[in-house]
């Protein structure tokens, strides 16, 4: 997983839940180990929903979010 360090307020991130300190573990069910991973599955879902699943303080827990085009 990775480590989401920061996240700004009013973003689509802020707005659909994740903050700093959570655990990205999984995009649409496929394991997250880098960064960069992220980013290219990410980029390549604009305009679409996406499932996150990460921890928080020890629970896993589960975000759908809208990625900006």
């Amino acid at each position: 997983g990775i480590v989401v360090t920061e996240v700004e307020r009013g973003s689509a991130a802020y707005e659909h839940g994740l903050r700093a300190g959570d655990i990205i573990l999984a995009v649409n069910r496929t394991e997250i180990e880098s960064v960069s991973q992220f980013n290219r599955i990410v980029a390549g879902k604009k305009g679409s929903r996406i499932f996150i699943t990460l921890n928080r303080g020890g629970r896993e827990l589960f975000v759908r979010f809208s990625v900006p085009e």
